[in-house]
């Protein structure tokens, strides 16, 4: 670890705490009646994650929005920038209510000043198909704020999504980070510990962990919120 001089973080499930089950329910709620007066809610739904799945599943190299867009103006037609707009209103206005989804981690606050204060880079991989203010309000909702982190990946400026290699690339890159100076932190073990593929070390937060059964998984490094505090605590200062 004497090498390592950046921390990536995966949000949700590692510094939000959240049910994704829960959470994207209500999500899913929120949005198609934010959209019902425009139309049919089971429509939006299916279009909305249809554009999702195939954002997910790019590996041209072609920013998420515009993939997106492309997929949802397949599946709906017409007057695509009306309904864009109405996203990013929704991003604005009932986005914000779903906050009493997630909490806070005491441990993980922590751990984030403590690798401040000791000179590690900071960046944020969530997997980009959140725009960026979603992606700031949720950082929010964990009791950050934005200019904690020196780096936040989202919708409309990375090219791929996790769990691609591509994404991990992407971010290394943007960021001039080395394999070897980087450390993962992460709770679903397929999408956020392939970056070991890389070379790059992880560690897995496994309060809220996200794994397949059927799937098995290798770690450098594996611990509640807690366990990742008392991790911090032992790394190095950077000189």
């Amino acid at each position: 670890m004497n090498s390592v001089n950046t921390i990536i973080f995966d949000l949700d499930g590692t510094l939000l705490p959240l049910d994704t089950d829960a959470f994207m329910d209500a999500y899913n709620k929120s949005v198609a009646g934010y959209f019902k007066e425009i139309m049919d809610p089971n429509v939006f739904i299916k279009a909305l994650w249809t554009s999702t799945k195939a954002t997910i599943d790019n590996k041209d190299y072609k920013k998420n929005d515009q993939v997106f867009k492309v997929e949802m103006q397949k599946y709906l037609g017409g007057d695509l920038d009306v309904i864009y707009q109405r996203i990013y209103e929704f991003y604005d206005e009932a986005f914000m209510a779903l906050g009493h989804h997630a909490s806070q981690s005491s441990e993980m606050i922590k751990a984030v000043s403590l690798l401040k204060e000791k000179g590690y880079r900071l960046l944020i991989a969530t997997n980009p198909l959140f725009p960026m203010k979603a992606n700031h309000t949720r950082i929010r909702w964990a009791g950050f704020e934005p200019e904690d982190f020196e780096y936040i990946s989202c919708f409309e400026e990375n090219h791929y999504c996790k769990p691609h290699l591509e994404f991990y690339e992407e971010v290394l890159t943007i960021n001039s980070v080395k394999e070897s100076e980087a450390l993962m932190v992460g709770n679903n073990a397929q999408e956020d510990l392939v970056i070991k593929k890389l070379g790059v070390k992880t560690f897995l937060i496994d309060t809220h962990l996200i794994a397949r059964d059927d799937l098995a998984y290798e770690t450098d490094f594996q611990g509640d919120y807690k366990a990742f505090l008392e991790f911090a605590e032992t790394l190095s200062v950077i000189k």
